[in-house]
């Protein structure tokens, strides 16, 4: 089943998904005392081997979250950063980078003011500059030639939008007149005094601290700008720099920035002295030179993950399994019942799905336990939403009564006939039993049929209750989706799945999906340590259903007060107290069957014997950090 998951306010393809990274050993939850987690030291050559091209290095075209993570640990900063960590129990550190520290926000939190540090070279010598952070941000609103990146600085700057929703400033690249008014806007939103800058926000963003992390908004020197083609390498001002030319499909080598100083830099140690990137080979031929660990893979990694039919063969032997590291994508695979459907219209029909839901089989069935793992929650293992312990799993029995009458309706201005719980239904749904799961580390158990045959006949239902399922084929999703059916069918479905082997994600979107389908298998992943980054993109009714289709609220599951009460999150200053609301607003979901979460994925690398500090990066979609790697000198 490939990954490709969403990311954030948008969909992205990439080899893996994005994001929260945690250091396991293979078969255990702790990390290893191995040969790649020995403290590295500075010299050497450092190879690594991909088998996708990396197209740009281009921080405002960068989409794959793998790639973003290598770039903004060696060649492009951002204001704020997430530190290595080698704890994979503890929620990733967000400090400043580029930034003195991770910003001031008014009590709105629709102003932020960052002071850049005063000691920041571009590779040219020349100091990085607030003029530099605002370029780089002004180019991704030339959406028409700088493409392919998020666009989540066009989402929340207060720059004002025409009728058809089109920004109203056109980026550094259109000619416009002078006091041009969407000029004038993003001058506005993004403002420079000195080595102050200062976003202003069209609404509260409780978060934009963690969003500035992404490449999108990393500094770009206008004189070193790769243009609107984009077919330059943009000026570095991270440790390392791009040696001579760089071939979108083979790759190149980076050498140390000359004017690069430690003493500027909070995260990044830049152990090697050279990286050698090799990219576009085969991704066999990849494993087995590092496997082999000859001559000139032992200071190798292969950034392109172990395909599960190695990942045992890894486990199963000591000297591999010491040089190799597991960490998550954060790409979290679940079903959405369609509450459009005269079956799931009902929510007690939907804890029923949820019950009669084998993850431990579903999960098994794509890979080693340490590749995959059973999972409750759209929010991945390790976010700080699901770091507190107090965390509630699951609603009140009157939090699920007062959602019941809603949630299945869509919002009036959508234009669509949404079907709606019967007067029974609501008026039983305190009693309905939770259908939220625990999300706790620990494996979960398989389905429980018995226990969902009950609700469903407790329903009324009449046995089987036939249901059709959309899912993306693959050998292996094959295999996962038919551990699936044998719990559906044992609870009393009758599931008929319905394979979509192209566009599949436009297709589960369109207008016409909830007539078709009854539940539907997605993925997504976060794009920065918030659920703010999952939760809204994937069940505010708002924004996602409309006339032209479900967005990714695919099941059309709505409630105008969750809707209402997740803008008042976004608004909480706090962190943790922010985090600890978006877990009770992910229970509440789960609490009335809008999902069933399935799994988690995670990506095992594997590095030559003389690869030193091998750990995962933070929030870079299951890679490696290259902020701590090292290599024997």
């Amino acid at each position: 089943m490939e990954l490709t998951a969403g990311r954030g306010l948008r969909r992205v393809g990439a080899l893996l998904g994005s994001v929260l990274a945690v250091a396991v050993t293979l078969g255990a939850c702790t990390p290893a005392t191995s040969t790649g987690q020995q403290p590295a030291s500075r010299g050497g050559t450092l190879t690594l081997l991909s088998a996708t091209p990396i197209a740009t290095l281009d921080p405002q075209r960068v989409a794959d979250p793998t790639v973003a993570a290598l770039l903004g640990r060696t060649l492009h900063r951002t204001l704020t950063a997430y530190a290595p960590s080698s704890d994979a129990s503890q929620p990733a550190r967000l400090v400043g980078d580029l930034a003195t520290d991770t910003g001031t926000p008014s009590a709105d939190l629709k102003t932020w003011r960052f002071t850049l540090r005063n000691d920041v070279r571009w590779q040219d010598g020349a100091a990085v500059t607030c003029a530099d952070v605002k370029h780089g941000i002004a180019r991704t609103f030339a959406t028409d030639v700088v493409a392919g990146a998020a666009t989540d600085a066009l989402a929340v700057l207060a720059v004002p939008r025409t009728a058809e929703g089109k920004s109203t400033y056109a980026g550094p690249y259109a000619a416009v007149d002078a006091g041009d008014a969407g000029k004038a806007a993003f001058d506005k939103a993004v403002a420079c005094d000195g080595s102050t800058i200062t976003f202003t926000l069209s609404d509260a963003v409780s978060d934009f601290t963690d969003m500035l992390t992404l490449p999108t908004f990393a500094p770009v020197k206008k004189d070193g700008d790769p243009g609107p083609t984009g077919t330059l390498p943009a000026l570095s001002d991270g440790p390392y720099q791009v040696d001579g030319t760089w071939n979108a499909l083979t790759g190149g080598v980076l050498v140390r920035n000359p004017r690069w100083s430690p003493a500027s830099d909070p995260i990044r140690k830049a152990h090697p002295d050279r990286i050698a990137l090799v990219t576009g080979g085969d991704a066999g031929a990849i494993m087995e030179t590092v496997l082999a660990d000859g001559t000139d893979a032992q200071r190798a990694v292969a950034l392109t993950p172990a395909p599960p039919s190695l990942q045992l063969q890894v486990a199963a032997v000591d000297a591999l399994r010491a040089r190799s590291l597991t960490a998550s994508t954060g790409v979290v695979d679940y079903v959405v019942p369609n509450v459009r459907s005269a079956v799931f219209a009902n929510p007690q029909v939907r804890v029923a799905l949820e019950k009669s839901t084998n993850r431990a089989g579903y999960a098994a069935a794509l890979g080693p336990t340490f590749a995959v793992r059973p999972h409750g929650s759209v929010l991945p293992e390790g976010m700080r939403a699901l770091a507190s312990s107090s965390a509630p799993a699951s609603p009140s029995p009157s939090a699920r009564a007062s959602l019941s009458a809603s949630a299945s309706a869509a919002p009036s201005d959508t234009g669509a006939a949404a079907a709606s719980p019967s007067p029974s239904a609501s008026a039983s749904a305190s009693a309905v039993p939770s259908a939220a799961p625990s999300t706790s580390s620990s494996p979960l158990t398989g389905a429980d049929p018995v226990a969902a045959r009950a609700v469903l006949t407790a329903a009324g239902m009449t046995l089987p209750v036939p249901m059709t399922v959309a899912y993306r084929p693959s050998p292996a999703a094959d295999k996962a989706m038919a551990a699936l059916v044998a719990g559906w069918q044992a609870a009393g479905f009758a599931p008929t799945l319905k394979p979509i082997a192209d566009t599949y994600f436009p297709t589960i979107a369109a207008p016409t999906a909830t007539d078709t389908y009854d539940v539907f298998w997605s993925n997504w992943s976060p794009a920065w340590d918030s659920a703010s980054t999952v939760l809204p993109p994937l069940f505010d009714s708002s924004f996602n259903l409309t006339t032209a289709g479900t967005g990714r609220d695919y099941g059309a599951w709505s409630n105008t007060d969750w809707n209402a009460h997740i803008r008042t999150i976004a608004a909480l200053p706090d962190a943790t107290t922010r985090e600890h609301a978006w877990a009770a607003a992910d229970a509440t979901v789960r609490a009335d069957g809008a999902y069933v979460a399935l799994a988690q994925r995670y990506a095992v690398h594997v590095a030559g014997s003389e690869v030193r500090g091998l750990a995962p990066h933070p929030f870079g979609g299951g890679t490696v950090d290259l902020a701590v790697i090292g290599v024997t000198s």
